[in-house]
Formats: structure tokens, sequence, C-alpha cells
């Protein structure tokens, strides 16, 4: 059988998707949401002229972008005789569609945006640290789990994200696949809650939980929660910053750097904006819920489940967690659950067809289905 090292093609050309992109005659960007302006100032800044973004009908009213031209894609007929698409919205599985359309020449993917350079995944990283990948892989659950660890670092030394297109799940979401049993989830905490879109959708998969705790610890989104779930009563909204102590901590916007990404992340740094933090086990101490499913999409997620070690040993909750946007966040995180609890197995599928999107599931092996 073929190992891990086998699958990883350290070698593979850097797929450079703005220099592919401007040897053609048209560029159009597919999508005008906030990928689509990060791609849009990606390729602004590298001197690349833009056509026009091209929105889906349904969406094209509202859509403003000063003077760039917004296209209705019901309506879009390109000018010129070599055009290329960037595809700038989450589904880029779209890109399979419009390559089939008779005026698209090309149509390419840009990867990795929300991640910084630097600290990117590359053939010299990977070769750096090959024993701890080779360590994850071993320790998955599952062969779909050890595909999508493959496809996620071709992918990322590629910066190609079709590459991970075939194993990506027919449905979008971290509850759509069939590994758990979500309908015997009845407390569920939600740390960073955002605007409440992973709450709606594990809603349409358990109707019978008891209860969902919605953490989110930016002031913006408060009253987006608040207003949303007001009539909910099994939904209790609360602002707070978990780490793995209880201290003062700089918390930074991921979109002050000018990218796409994940709401707010934390830094170890304490230098300008201070925020009181807490932990899950001091939060839950004088609390009876039993809890069965802690999802966590927040940078240094590690860190805030170590600062709920006693509540993870007492509880055992299914955990998942968004690990695809720090290149060794997968590395951390299973380290992290196995030193807090050994009796977890470990699950990798992807939320959505990006590589930023790669999801880990770690699961009691008692609460595994059968």
């Amino acid at each position: 059988m073929e190992g891990f090292r086998e699958r990883i093609d350290l070698d593979q050309k850097i797929h450079d998707y703005i220099e592919e992109a401007r040897t053609y005659d048209e560029i159009y960007i597919f999508g005008a949401g906030s990928y689509g302006k990060s791609v849009y100032n990606e390729l602004s800044k590298k001197g690349v002229k833009i056509e026009g973004m091209i929105v889906d009908h349904e969406f094209f009213s509202g859509k403003d972008m000063g003077d760039v031209n917004i296209i209705d894609f019901f309506d879009f007929k390109p000018k010129g005789e070599r055009v290329c698409i960037v595809i700038g919205m989450s589904d880029m599985k779209r890109g399979l569609e419009i390559e089939k359309l008779p005026y698209v020449d090309k149509v390419v993917y840009p990867t990795g945006l929300s991640m910084e350079k630097e600290k990117g995944i590359s053939s010299e990283y990977i070769s750096e640290n090959i024993e701890k990948y080779s360590i994850v892989y071993d320790r998955l659950a599952d062969s779909k789990s050890r595909d999508v660890l493959v496809s996620y670092l071709n992918a990322s030394i590629a910066r190609y994200n079709p590459i991970i297109f075939p194993i990506c799940e027919d449905k979008r979401g971290y509850f759509n696949n069939n590994l758990f049993e979500w309908q015997n989830i009845k407390c569920f905490i939600n740390v960073g809650a955002y605007n409440g879109d992973t709450i709606d959708e594990f809603n349409m998969v358990c109707n019978g939980y008891k209860k969902i705790y919605a953490i989110e610890g930016d002031e913006e989104f408060l009253p987006i929660l608040r207003k949303k779930y007001e009539s909910y009563g099994r939904i209790i909204i609360d602002t707070q910053w978990f780490w793995d102590d209880i201290t003062g901590i700089e918390v930074a916007s991921w979109s002050d750097k000018g990218t796409n990404s994940v709401g707010r992340y934390i830094l170890e740094e304490t230098e300008e904006r201070l925020y009181k933090t807490n932990t899950l086990d001091n939060y839950f101490m004088d609390k009876a819920d039993k809890i069965d499913l802690i999802s966590v999409a927040i940078r240094g997620q590690e860190k805030i489940l170590v600062g709920g070690s006693n509540v993870i040993r007492r509880d055992k909750p299914i955990l998942v967690m968004k690990v695809g946007f720090d290149r060794d966040g997968i590395i951390r995180a299973m380290e992290t659950i196995s030193n807090i609890h050994d009796r977890y197995s470990m699950f990798l599928r992807y939320k959505d067809n990006k590589t930023e999107e790669m999801t880990l599931y770690a699961v009691p092996d008692d609460r595994k289905e059968r």
C-alpha cells in the first residue's frame, strides 16, 4: 500500500494564478463578496486590469464596488477573444460549470488568500515537518480522512484548489456528513459564533437539543445574534474570549490585515487592545450542563481546548475545529486533544471546497456510530 511520503508531491509546480490570468485579453472575477474583493485587491496590487466582477442573478442588485463594473451572470457576454475567469467566491466548484461556457478560455482558482504568505505551506516546510505530518496521517481514523490530508498538503504546495474537489462533501457545512449522530446532541457550545451561520446549520440537523451556547467576543456581531435568536429560549448568547488561562490578551481582527478569513484570532502579545479572557473550565464550573459538542472556528483554538481540559475529560464531547487556515493547525489541534484525552478518534473533512475549510472532527470512541 502506498505510504504517506509517496503520496505527497514535493516537486510539483506552484500554480501562480495571477501570472496565469494576466496572459489573457480580458479578466473577470466571479463573485463580489468578501472573497471576491480580496481577489480583486490582490490582482489590482499586481497591476492586473479587471474588466468586471460577475455575480449570480439573484445577488445582482445591491452590489457596489465603486468604479468596478458589476455584471449579472445572466447577461454576461465578454467582448474579447481570450477570456479568463478568476473564481472569487466560496463555492469554487462553480468554476467547473464556468469552464464549459463557450466564451471562456480559462478558469483559475486562487488558493490561500486568507493565509499569511510567510506562513503558507511549502514543500520545504513539509519536508522539515514530515515526521509530524506522518504521525497525523497514521492517527486519522479512516481512509477518507487520510485522503483529505494528502489533498490538503498537495493543494497547498501547488496553491491549486481543484486538487481537493474530488473528495469534498456533496453538501457544504460542518454537519453534513454521516460519521456522527448529531440528533443525539443535547448541549452545544459554539465558540466564535460570528453571525450564527454554524448554529443555523446545526439547527437543520438537530432540533432535539436542549441548549446552545453562542459565544462571540466581537461586539459587532452580538446585536446580530441577539436579534436573530431573541425568540429562541434554548439559545444563550454570551460575550467571552476563551483562552487557556484567565488573563489579558490582545485580540486582533484578521480583516485588519486586508485579507479574507474567519473573523478574529487571538494574539499572544499583549500590546494594545487587551481583553479579559476566561476558560471553558471556569465558565462551566457552576453550570450543571453536560457538554455534547464544542465547535471552535477561532485561531489559537488549541489554547481554548487546553482551557477546557476538565470539561472535555468529564463530558467527552465531540470536538469540531476548523484547522485549514493555519499551516500547522491540524498538528497542534490533534496533539492538544491527544494530551487532554487519548480515547478520541480523529476525522478530517472539507466544510467547503477551499483548502482553508479543512475541518477536524474528534469523536470520543464510545460515541462513534456503530
